[in-house]
């Protein structure tokens, strides 16, 4: 089961990556949460072959996040041995620690090279007590393409990952996370 949802998961980005320089920015909100719920990424960090996979839907901005909290990662591990390091519980890539078991794209907004994207994210609770909840998905366009920027935590819980996905990436480095990019249209 595990080698057909990575065969999938590489088909689609592989299309992807044919189809994306004209793409609109709920094309690739779409194929980017295609990508999450198809390798269930609700663990922590992604995977070294999870990132390799996302590199054409993820800016350069988020790669350098992702790769930096891996280094924080395993530099935690390596000087607290047995200890649980930051980054491999829970769901970094939507409000809740469960994850998301359904997305719709809701409204998007455009302004020039910056897009962003609200998807109304479902977790199907197998108990029955399912959660809805928009986060707010931020596109950049990078050598004509558009990539995912940041994502804005939406979730209004308690226990809510709060703030924005590059916040939470970079909050154990000694430099201060970048601040969250303007909504399009409100610079």
């Amino acid at each position: 089961m595990k080698l057909m949802r990575t065969a999938v998961a590489v088909l689609l980005l592989a299309l992807s990556a044919c189809a994306q320089k004209n793409d609109s920015p709920d094309a690739v909100a779409r194929r980017f949460y295609d990508f999450y719920l198809s390798q269930q990424m609700n663990n922590g960090l992604p995977t070294i072959e999870q990132c390799r996979q996302m590199t054409p839907l993820l800016s350069r901005a988020m790669q350098d996040a992702i790769g930096k909290a891996r280094r924080e990662q395993d530099k935690f591990a390596m000087e607290h041995p047995g200890e649980k390091p930051p980054f491999v519980d829970g769901d970094l890539f939507t409000s809740l620690f469960e994850g998301a078991t359904s997305y719709q794209i809701g409204k998007v907004d455009t302004d020039n090279s910056h897009a962003d994207v609200l998807v109304v994210l479902k977790y199907a609770d197998p108990k029955g007590h399912d959660v809805e909840w928009t986060d707010r998905l931020v596109l950049v366009q990078e050598n004509d393409h558009w990539v995912v920027e940041d994502l804005e935590y939406g979730g209004n819980w308690d226990f809510a990952n709060h703030g924005t996905l590059r916040q939470s990436l970079l909050s154990d480095s000694t430099e201060p996370a970048p601040p969250a990019p303007a909504p399009a249209g409100k610079t």
